[in-house]
């Protein structure tokens, strides 16, 4: 009998999926986490990962409710999916690469939605799940489009690739800007979260594990500081961390430097 999942293939399953204790699921595409936010009238899918098999499929195994989809940013292993949905919110600065990546799976497949709206998201915007409000935070550096997400009720901010176990990439923005201001950019903004760590007690990163403890933040905002003094000195490797060996492998050589359990990876 043939198998109708679009999400079994020869290698298995392309999805994994497992039920936290708030009553939500993390969705894992390889090495990238979505996560699916269930309310008592609506769902909210931060992130479409790379755009595999059908995560829409997925989703609605999971829940009845109706689903709105968010991007943390618009790099392509986090809005992949994107066109399975009608609507996407997006940050500003992220619709291009968005776009972009629908293009490229386009070639290979049917996508529902092709050409589907974008809607922009701004600092603070709330979105209402039906008892559980959501809150989109502006905290790019990575990207310029990042946004994180804060669960007041259960008490969890979803951070993308802004912040992440021990790492986060800093050669990767799509922005031409000196990495320096892109240091300062992401010292500013996890201040910007310090100033409202009252608010969560985890991190749910996009990348290399999750929940995190949010004294991460510290390292972080640690980190920061030492770079832009001139204290910061390189490690003797930029792998670890779930860094892939091509990366550090290539015409562009980068380095990591690093600061308690926070790292970034830079331009030498």
């Amino acid at each position: 009998m043939e198998n109708k999942n679009p999400n079994i293939n020869e290698n298995g399953s392309i999805y994994g999926a497992w039920k936290t204790e708030m009553g939500d699921y993390v969705i894992n595409a390889s090495f990238v986490n979505c996560y699916l936010l269930i309310g008592e009238e609506r769902a909210l899918l931060i992130d479409t990962a790379c755009g595999w098999g059908s995560l829409r499929y997925l989703a609605e195994q999971l829940t009845s409710l109706q689903v709105t989809v968010v991007n943390t940013h618009g790099h392509g292993d986090h809005s992949g999916g994107n066109a399975e949905w009608e609507k996407v919110y997006i940050g500003k600065g992220g619709e291009d690469e968005a776009r972009s990546a629908a293009a490229e799976l386009s070639k290979n497949r049917e996508l529902p939605y092709p050409d589907y709206e974008i809607c922009t998201l701004t600092d603070g915007m709330i979105f209402d799940l039906g008892g559980r409000q959501v809150e989109a935070i502006a905290i790019g550096a990575h990207h310029r489009s990042s946004f994180a997400f804060l669960d007041r009720k259960n008490r969890t901010l979803y951070t993308g690739d802004e912040l992440e176990n021990g790492q986060v990439l800093l050669f990767v923005s799509g922005e031409d800007v000196p990495e320096k201001e892109l240091v300062k950019r992401h010292l500013a903004n996890m201040k910007k979260l310090k100033a409202m760590e009252g608010e969560f007690d985890r991190l749910m990163p996009a990348h290399n594990g999750a929940p995190l403890s949010k004294d991460y933040i510290d390292d972080f905002i640690a980190l920061g500081e030492s770079i832009l003094s001139g204290n910061a000195a390189p490690e003797p490797t930029v792998l670890g961390y779930g860094m892939p060996v091509s990366f550090g492998g290539g015409d562009e050589k980068l380095i990591r430097v690093k600061h308690g359990k926070a790292s970034f990876v830079m331009s030498k």
